[in-house]
């Protein structure tokens, strides 16, 4: 008397596990899109409250990829003018608060000129043998990059807890699971 095997339980098993398989990639993508979308406003407001420097700004360094296995946040540039700082001229040089609730950084003969290439920039005239020489040289007065902002303080383990946080809300609103 033959056996007879009933193997259609593990079809239906080998299915079920191709759909959920599916659904993970799926997610994962969907996952990847809303970290991608959301993490750099999050990081923008964060630079914002410690920098005195506008949201534009600070987007124009920041980029977000989408990368296999998860999303990576990346700051690009160097370092910001002190003009976008709202430096202000005044009669003993330039004045910039680079950092909110942190007092003014004085620049003595420090001015603000327009660059060649029509924006409004901070400049200093470096000295030549201990004293100054005329119109040049002169250089360009920076403060922190936009990357450099990014991986200030815990600025990294914040924008971590957020993505984790945001990431985990985000996959049971797709599974169903929120309340």
């Amino acid at each position: 008397m033959p056996a007879n095997i009933d193997l259609s339980a593990i079809t239906r098993q080998a299915e079920k596990m191709a759909t959920r398989a599916k659904t993970a990639a799926t997610m994962q993508s969907r996952l990847a899109s809303f970290l991608q979308r959301r993490l750099p406003p999050e990081a923008k407001r964060d630079i914002g409250a410690q920098y005195n420097l506008s949201a534009s700004r600070i987007s124009q360094g920041l980029d977000a990829k989408s990368k296999p296995n998860g999303v990576s946040l990346t700051g690009y540039g160097r370092g910001v003018n002190l003009a976008e700082f709202n430096a202000k001229q005044n009669a003993t040089g330039l004045t910039a608060v680079v950092e909110r609730n942190k007092p003014p950084r004085q620049i003595p003969h420090g001015f603000i000129a327009k660059a060649p290439n029509g924006k409004r920039l901070a400049f200093i005239r470096d000295l030549v043998a201990g004293k100054r020489s005329g119109r040049l040289p002169m250089r360009g007065l920076f403060g922190a990059s936009v990357a450099e902002m990014l991986r200030n303080g815990d600025r990294p383990d914040r924008l971590t807890d957020f993505a984790q946080a945001g990431a985990s809300t985000e996959a049971a609103r797709l599974l169903g699971l929120e309340k």
